[in-house]
């Protein structure tokens, strides 16, 4: 579909008041009755709200702060491909495009623009997330007035979680055990990180937001803000973890702050990146560290006998369905039934 020159004007409510006390953006009511002059910004609202990009943008950028700080960066990066895909740089352009479309012309584009992603041999998870943050952007649109119709596509199929197995329990025992013989900060640092990746089963990423006050050693709790919370939970220490935690911090000191952080030789220390802890499990040889949160979770499993209640209080997970396939995978039952099939032939 040839990209459409940008009107630069909105067709639907060029103006919003704010209400101050609740944050919420609403379309003038002036123009929905066919009258003028029934809503008067304060004069500071009048200057932020000067123009319709100026106004888009500022409404653009609190949606992206109500999501996670790993959503936000992934819509961010989604929406700007979709934008550079028409040979635009700006937001304000890409909703200008879209606010003058109608619902056939809509559907179209988002159609093209998935087959735009498929040709690229992109795969069909990353597909689905690009597609999830443009229908993201247009639930925006339709929120604020600038669009009124939403768009039919279908989600290309994903089999989520192909390998669940992870990392084999003896290589996580060895790198942990190896991290622990060596003396210094780093060894130090590894060993308690894979602790709580192993024995908490964390995601990267929430061991890099560990922070000093999350720990009470009196009680052996840590407070984990878990994927798409927004409340953090206590989870019990081990005495190993505990152990491994005390002889870090005898390096790092009690000073407030990121719990874990890098060792670079440029800069002072900062805190630890999810990427960060990337590096720690592949020094050690376990692969991504994601890997080792699949293992312990499949542990678990093996320990309960399949108890997939009880593993999914460990795992976290908020959907039963999804411990399910690491359940699934763990017993190969495929593999069972071809073994069976051709005994005797």
């Amino acid at each position: 579909m040839p990209r459409r020159p940008p009107s630069h004007s909105f067709k639907r409510h060029p103006k919003a008041s704010v209400s101050a006390q609740r944050g919420v953006i609403h379309p003038p009511k002036a123009e929905v009755l066919g009258q003028k002059g029934l809503t008067r910004p304060s004069k500071a609202s009048a200057r932020a709200l000067s123009t319709p990009q100026a106004n888009f943008q500022r409404i653009y950028n609190i949606w992206l702060q109500s999501y996670s700080v790993n959503t936000r960066r992934a819509y961010a990066c989604d929406l700007k491909a979709l934008g550079e895909w028409q040979d635009m740089f700006a937001e304000t352009e890409l909703m200008e495009l879209l606010s003058d479309m109608t619902a056939a012309e809509g559907n179209i584009f988002a159609l093209e623009w998935q087959n735009e992603l498929v040709s690229r041999k992109l795969s069909p998870a990353t597909v689905n997330r690009m597609l999830a943050a443009f229908n993201a952007f247009l639930k925006l649109l339709r929120m604020n007035g600038w669009i009124t119709w939403t768009v039919e596509i279908r989600k290309r199929h994903a089999k989520a979680y192909k390998d669940t197995k992870g990392c084999g329990v003896e290589e996580v025992e060895a790198a942990i055990q190896k991290a622990a013989r060596e003396d210094g900060p780093k060894p130090a640092r590894d060993e308690a990180v894979l602790r709580l990746l192993w024995g908490l089963g964390l995601r990267r990423s929430e061991v890099a937001k560990l922070e000093i006050k999350h720990l009470n050693f009196k009680s052996r709790k840590v407070l984990i803000l878990g994927k798409g919370r927004h409340e953090a939970e206590a989870l019990d220490l081990t005495e190993k973890m505990v152990d491994a935690l005390h002889r870090w911090i005898g390096h790092r000191g009690n000073a407030p702050g990121a719990l874990f952080c890098n060792f670079s030789r440029a800069d002072a220390p900062k805190r630890i990146t999810a990427q960060g802890i990337n590096r720690i499990t592949h020094r050690y040889g376990l692969g991504h560290a994601h890997r080792v949160r699949h293992a312990s979770i499949t542990h678990a499993l093996n320990k309960t006998n399949g108890d997939v209640r009880t593993v999914m209080r460990f795992s976290r997970h908020k959907d039963l369905n999804t411990l399910m396939i690491y359940d699934d995978n763990r017993r190969d039952g495929a593999k069972k039934i071809s073994e069976a099939l051709e005994e005797g032939i």
